[in-house]
């Protein structure tokens, strides 16, 4: 029996106007293209982190304890080495970079990609270049042309 992958179905949900789990998804993606482009989290990237949620209002939106949890490991400054904290870094990394120009344009990629390119859902992380292209010209579209947002 052939099934369709996930991907696909959010795909024709997306299309169908489910938008939620098209977010949900769209996020999970960013999230694994953000953990692909860094290598081992140290109190520099957490640091960085920190300063671009406070250039783009950010900060006030993240709940208190993943403020804290920033604010802890900057000051601290060394290498993170469990995978569970990993995992919980790179959430709070994902809706920082969701904020920014960058993070929004590889979100609304996700999302047109999943709504239009079926090919180009095969390995996402490898084609971020491509995302990143797909959500800018979205974004610089007239409010009137935006169909997915």
């Amino acid at each position: 029996m052939y099934s369709t992958p996930p991907v696909f179905q959010l795909a024709e949900l997306s299309c169908k106007g489910a938008d939620e789990e098209v977010l949900v998804e769209a996020k999970r993606i960013v999230s694994r293209v953000i953990d692909a482009g860094l290598g081992l989290i140290t109190g520099g990237v957490v640091s960085y982190y920190l300063r671009k949620s406070l250039r783009n209002n950010s900060w006030r939106l993240l709940p208190w304890h993943s403020r804290a949890m920033l604010l802890a490991l900057s000051k601290w400054g060394g290498a993170v080495r469990s995978r569970i904290l990993r995992e919980i870094l790179i959430k709070i990394f994902t809706e920082i970079e969701v904020y920014s120009f960058k993070g929004r344009a590889l979100m609304y990629g996700v999302i047109v990609a999943m709504a239009r390119f079926r090919e180009l859902l095969g390995d996402i992380v490898a084609n971020a270049r491509r995302l990143l292209t797909l959500g800018i010209q979205y974004l610089h579209q007239p409010l009137l042309y935006r169909v997915f947002g």
